[in-house]
């Protein structure tokens, strides 16, 4: 992981406009001449940024030049920049293409070169950040440390008030920045004291009670884009409330970490199936397999949850990972696609079940599965008959 100098004097692993630079996440992938006349060529870099977002830079031939020279003070790069071959008003078509995949070899080296070393002079550039700006990474790519910065910022105000109990909301995008920047921190020397800004993330973080998740548009970002964002969850110590809006459950990691703690879980809008949220494995070695096949018996339990919000999802079925849930007592599985009550007799604390909005057309079976239930919604199915 490689990061950025920068000149922020209480943290130095961030640039000075709060930006945290992980180069292995930046993948050039396109490089095309666009135009071209006899005294100005320029090229489009297309950037992709941990398949999450992309953009494109137009560059000229000098422009590379001077990236060049910046990059190459006091270390080897991997390869030189390439010949310009493209002279003349009208070269061939052959040789601009094969510029064009050399420069974008070039450029993609530059991405795993190490950190420069500590400038000689205050007059150096840092070559670290002249590859940023060449591809206007701050200006387009994901500032983790002003989207972390902001959030940080929101926090301490809503914990000033005294309210640690509130809600914090927050889009996949922020607590996706969050995960990588308390990362970074994971990977430097455990020795070093945290600086300001990151010991009041961490404070923050382990401060929040309840966290509402929504995968929200963000812009400059497709909703294709933010379904493909990593959201670990796993630094929430004290989080006991719990609500995911328009999240894949694919994108999630750290649940095991929380299953223990949580209280109240929401989700709307994410799963195709119960056990896409409710099945997680205790932490083993990280060579230990996972399971191929849900298996509900060795998951582990949501000892202390009470409250589950199910709805608006696409469930056709309560499938028999409901049974995790040994101390819930209320349940809410509306406005989904359910056709029969089932796998809820074991849950004993179990007192409200809201089934309205579904697709149940018969209540064969449904007072032994409902027999500690004091109160049931069914209106909006397709019952026909109330036996059961």
């Amino acid at each position: 992981m490689s990061l950025s100098e920068g000149t922020n004097t209480e943290c130095s692993k961030f640039s000075d406009s709060g930006s945290l630079v992980i180069y292995d996440q930046l993948s050039v992938t396109k490089l095309k001449l666009i135009s071209y006349n006899f005294e100005y060529k320029r090229y489009s870099v297309q950037v992709e940024l941990n398949s999450c977002c992309e953009w494109s830079v137009e560059r000229s031939y000098a422009n590379f030049v001077e990236l060049n020279k910046s990059m190459a003070k006091g270390r080897d790069l991997p390869r030189p920049l390439p010949k310009n071959t493209c002279k003349g008003k009208r070269p061939k078509q052959e040789v601009v293409e094969q510029l064009c995949r050399e420069l974008e070899a070039y450029l993609n080296g530059l991405l795993v070169v190490p950190p420069a070393s500590p400038p000689a002079s205050k007059e150096r550039l840092d070559p670290t950040r002249e590859l940023l700006d060449f591809l206007e990474y701050r200006s387009r790519g994901i500032d983790v440390g002003r989207i972390t910065d902001d959030l940080v910022t929101k926090t301490t105000q809503c914990f000033a008030s005294g309210d640690h109990e509130e809600i914090i909301q927050m889009s996949s995008l922020e607590l996706h920045c969050v995960a990588r920047r308390l990362a970074s921190l994971s990977a430097d020397d455990p020795k070093t004291s945290l600086c300001g800004i990151d010991s009041r993330l961490v404070e923050c973080i382990s401060e929040m009670k309840g966290i509402h998740v929504t995968g929200q548009s963000v812009e400059k970002f497709s909703f294709s884009a933010l379904r493909a964002l990593s959201l670990d969850l796993s630094a929430f110590k004290n989080l006991t409330l719990l609500k995911l809006e328009s999240i894949s459950q694919s994108q999630l990691t750290g649940m095991e970490y929380i299953v223990h703690q949580l209280l109240t879980l929401a989700v709307q809008k994410c799963i195709q199936t119960l056990s896409d949220i409710l099945v997680h494995y205790p932490i083993a070695p990280q060579d230990t397999m996972t399971p191929p096949h849900v298996d509900v018996s060795s998951a582990l339990p949501w000892a202390r949850l009470r409250f589950a919000d199910f709805k608006n999802n696409n469930l056709k079925t309560i499938d028999p990972s409901i049974r995790l849930l040994t101390a819930l007592t209320k349940l809410d599985l509306s406005c989904n696609q359910i056709s029969g009550i089932e796998n809820l007799s074991e849950l004993s604390h179990l007192e409200m079940v809201d089934l309205s909005y579904n697709c149940i057309k018969s209540l064969q079976g449904a007072s032994h599965q409902l027999a500690h239930v004091k109160e049931l919604r069914l209106s909006h199915n397709q019952i026909s008959c109330l036996d059961g």
